[in-house]
């Protein structure tokens, strides 16, 4: 049986281009898929302001859609929080498709959680968390 899956990535370079690799990986697993866009899709630098705008009011559009076709699964870009409650409200899988490395979102997760900066006399000296190795040569702050 076939799984059905969304792919709803936020349309600029990005976003959309690593989504349609995501989307190859699914279907090299799964052979059969249907892929399409919306006609005349532009790109996010020609349109700008428009879309950024269109996007608050794509929600209920997006509902009926989901509404239709009952997808399996729904992988969504994280400038459409809504997806979330959309999916849940139709009883659909959902994954945030989030453009930034995971790498970076633990950093920042560090730096907020340990707050080492705080003790680094310069904007300039290099600081570590708790949570990185420290090697023997490291000269910033460390918690």
């Amino acid at each position: 049986m076939a799984t059905d899956i969304f792919f709803f990535p936020f349309m600029a370079p990005g976003h959309m281009i690593p989504t349609v690799d995501m989307a190859e990986l699914f279907a090299s697993l799964r052979p059969k898929g249907n892929h399409g866009h919306p006609p005349l899709n532009e790109n996010i630098k020609e349109l700008a302001r428009k879309f950024l705008n269109a996007i608050t009011k794509l929600q209920e559009s997006f509902e009926m859609l989901l509404e239709e076709t009952r997808p399996d699964f729904l992988v969504a870009d994280m400038f459409f929080p809504w997806a979330n409650d959309a999916a849940t409200k139709f009883g659909i899988l959902r994954l945030v498709f989030h453009g930034t490395s995971l790498f970076v979102l633990f950093v920042g997760k560090c730096i907020r959680q340990y707050e080492t900066y705080k003790k680094v006399a310069s904007d300039l000296k290099p600081f570590f968390s708790k949570s990185s190795k420290r090697n023997k040569d490291d000269k910033g702050a460390s918690a």
